[in-house]
């Protein structure tokens, strides 16, 4: 135990200056070229990347997006709740009938490719608003729970 205790002690004192770490993901500028609502929980939309690509390598990325919550325990807090994923596609909405530019994000693995459809198609299981560090609130993706 005792060689043990100053590798601990170091791996610990390692860990506690790394300081904090923002593991917000990645969000880039789009334009939603067309938006159709299949439910309140449910709709496809198409995203045109303004100076980069939409989503992973396509200039243009059709998504559709289903709230399917992951499985938990009753105890724990939901990733993502039904009513942060409705208001995000409200969002979205707005965004389309306004015309106007705006930021999409992708946690981790925040799009699923679509089986069984053609490339640039993809699924989101759950979308939210997140505030990103410079006070812009952004839509951004889940699919794997992290």
């Amino acid at each position: 135990m005792r060689r043990k205790r100053p590798t601990l002690l170091a791996a610990l004192a390692l860990c506690l200056s790394v300081g904090a770490v923002d593991a917000g993901g990645d969000s880039r500028a789009v334009r939603i070229a067309s938006f159709a609502r299949v439910s309140p929980d449910e709709a496809t939309f198409v995203l045109q990347g303004v100076g980069t690509p939409a989503a992973r390598h396509c200039a243009r990325a059709t998504i559709h997006a289903q709230y399917l919550p992951w499985r938990r325990w009753p105890w724990e807090a939901e990733l993502v709740t039904r009513k942060q994923h409705r208001e995000a596609l409200d969002e979205l909405a707005r965004a389309y009938t306004a015309a106007t530019d705006t930021q999409f994000g992708i946690l981790g693995t925040g799009l699923g490719e679509d089986p069984g459809n053609a490339e640039c198609r993809f699924i989101s299981r759950a979308l939210a608003i997140l505030e990103e560090g410079n006070g812009r609130r952004v839509v951004y993706s889940y699919f794997k729970h992290p």
